[in-house]
């Protein structure tokens, strides 16, 4: 399931080079990388730390934050025209999944953390 929801990232890989074409400033693109690439970086760490609960939280809520970064960056690039509706729309539903997926893992840590 995870490794499923991780593929997000790599399916970006279409809005980065469309917007690598016209983003006036590399810094933006930079940001967006980096915030798309989090999400399963923040994921993994955050299943190696699954002994202490508080660590494990805390990563994936450094994880959900990553993923609403990417919707916003999604979002500036609809507005700036460099994807379509329909591609923004299915990234942003595999990000909102993400998103209720990590919510109910830190809702419910318990069930994946070591004993």
């Amino acid at each position: 399931m995870i490794c499923d929801k991780m593929k997000t990232s790599l399916n970006c890989t279409k809005v980065q080079r469309a917007m690598g074409q016209y983003v006036e400033s590399f810094r933006d693109l930079d940001v967006y990388k980096a915030a798309r690439q989090l999400v399963g970086a923040q994921i993994a760490e955050a299943w190696g730390k699954r002994n202490y609960i508080n660590h494990f939280v805390s990563k994936l809520t450094d994880s959900d934050g990553e993923q609403l970064e990417t919707q916003h960056w999604l979002g500036i690039a609809l507005d700036c025209e460099y994807i379509t509706d329909s591609e923004s729309n299915t990234f942003i539903m595999k990000c909102q999944s993400i998103g209720r997926m990590l919510g109910s893992m830190i809702n419910n840590p318990d069930s994946f953390c070591k004993k």
